[in-house]
């Protein structure tokens, strides 16, 4: 997954771009949000930088109720932002784990 980030002030200046994903329906009950990837990146004046994250199956994975770790087929949505306060998602589907 690839997002464009922008300095669109007047300084230099950094951003951490923060990766969240969501389970929309698990058998044992998802988090809302699973912090799973981020990069800190230095933007110059207007400067536009594309930022690249690759997910696993392992990010995609959960506790099942015997506490093993467990990565279950079903729909997910991914959010990027600069805090756990995301609005930028795109969802997706894993057919097979």
């Amino acid at each position: 997954m690839s997002v464009s980030v922008i300095n669109t002030g007047e300084r230099v200046g950094t951003e951490l771009v923060q990766l969240y994903t969501h389970q929309q329906v698990a058998n044992v009950s998802p988090p809302v949000k699973q912090l799973r990837r981020f990069k800190r990146v230095r933007l110059a004046p207007g400067e536009v930088k594309e930022i690249t994250f690759r997910l696993t199956r392992k990010d995609l994975a959960i506790l099942d109720k015997d506490m093993k770790w467990k990565t279950e087929p079903g729909t997910f949505d991914v959010m990027v932002g600069s805090s756990s306060e995301v609005t930028n998602s795109a969802g997706f589907t894993l057919k097979k784990p």
